[in-house]
């Protein structure tokens, strides 16, 4: 697997349930944490497989055979995302 060039970090195998408020489940084939939402951008834009994305995990309940693919975790880099145009 070839991963595209970011300034956040990958983590593959991440124990993902064990870092959830319920501290329990598997982990991810591979965590992706952005630098931020340009970060986040070009890695979408570059990556053709499998995504889920969560926050900071709280009432998060990861199943005990993990999860496959990518997981994006948002973090505190985006606290304060503003939406814009349609809602």
């Amino acid at each position: 697997m070839i991963l595209p060039e970011v300034r956040g970090s990958f983590t593959k195998d991440a124990p993902i349930g064990a870092q959830s408020w319920f501290a329990c489940g598997g982990s991810a084939d591979l965590l992706f944490e952005p630098a931020d939402f340009e970060d986040l951008q070009a890695f979408l834009k570059s990556w053709d497989g499998t995504v889920n994305v969560i926050g900071g995990m709280a009432n998060m309940i990861v199943r005990d055979g993990g999860v496959r693919g990518v997981v994006v975790r948002l973090g505190k880099a985006f606290a304060d995302i503003d939406v814009q145009g349609d809602k």
